[in-house]
């Protein structure tokens, strides 16, 4: 069957089937209303999709194109489902072929799904970024300097340019480990994320029960505050559902 004339079931997220309330939501891409799908004791939260929407372009994969609107979407319909309690949001663009094969997904992961559930009962996710304020400076021997030194003190110049450069990322994993573990002290669990950029000395995400939240947010401002002397900022964002911490893969678009 020709991609473009498929039709699929999109998955948002696992949630426990009561009280969860779905009326209002929209789906994807115009898909239409969310609904549940219900197994036991859990429900996903769905919506009919077109498998040609999710055929995107590489034009339209900018923060303003097609990718942007579907990850929006979804987000939306996600923040609406843990707004009203624990949920385990799923992949962007998680499609299965039908409500039955939705319902199989809830039947295979029941017990992890409902342990998780409890687990993440109460909290939410933050995210906190560390970024140098200014590029780092560039170490002697590595300027360009228009005259040329002799080979020994080149060679002399030169390691001392590579143990600076060494020193300077030694005090950035300090500063990274203690700022990484002082915040994890108040956090149920916490994980490192990949950087997104070269600035970026640490990117990592806490799950943080909501008793904590306030012990939390006092010590990112503490941590802000003497990171700021050594050049180094401390991003926070969030809260947000947790999505680092759902642990719960995928499964993969399926035929109907």
């Amino acid at each position: 069957m020709n991609q473009h004339s498929q039709q699929g079931t999109y998955l948002y997220a696992i949630v426990r089937a009561a009280p969860v309330e779905v009326a209002g939501l929209e789906g994807v891409a115009n898909s239409g209303a969310v609904r549940l799908v219900s197994h036991r004791q859990l429900a996903v939260a769905v919506s009919d999709v077109s498998l040609s929407v999710l055929d995107i372009p590489e034009e339209e994969l900018s923060e303003h194109g097609r990718l942007a609107e579907l990850a929006m979407t979804h987000d939306a319909v996600v923040r609406a489902l843990f707004a009203q309690g624990p949920a385990l949001p799923l992949r962007l663009a998680t499609v299965v072929s039908t409500d039955e094969a939705a319902t199989r997904v809830l039947e295979e992961r029941y017990d992890d799904a409902t342990q998780r559930l409890h687990e993440l009962e109460g909290c939410r996710e933050w995210g906190v970024r560390l970024r140098r304020d200014s590029p780092r400076r560039q170490a002697p021997g590595t300027d360009g300097d228009s005259a040329r030194p002799s080979g020994t003190a080149y060679l002399q110049r030169r390691r001392q340019a590579l143990r600076a450069a060494e020193d300077v990322r030694q005090q950035e994993r300090d500063v990274s480990e203690d700022v990484f573990a002082s915040l994890g002290t108040l956090a149920s669990e916490m994980g490192r994320q990949p950087g997104r950029s070269p600035e970026v000395i640490l990117n990592a995400a806490y799950l943080v029960g909501t008793a904590a939240e306030d012990a939390f947010l006092a010590e990112a401002e503490r941590q802000a505050e003497a990171l700021a002397s050594q050049g180094v900022r401390l991003e926070l964002t969030g809260p947000w559902p947790p999505y680092s911490f759902a642990r719960m893969s995928s499964p993969a678009v399926t035929d109907a």
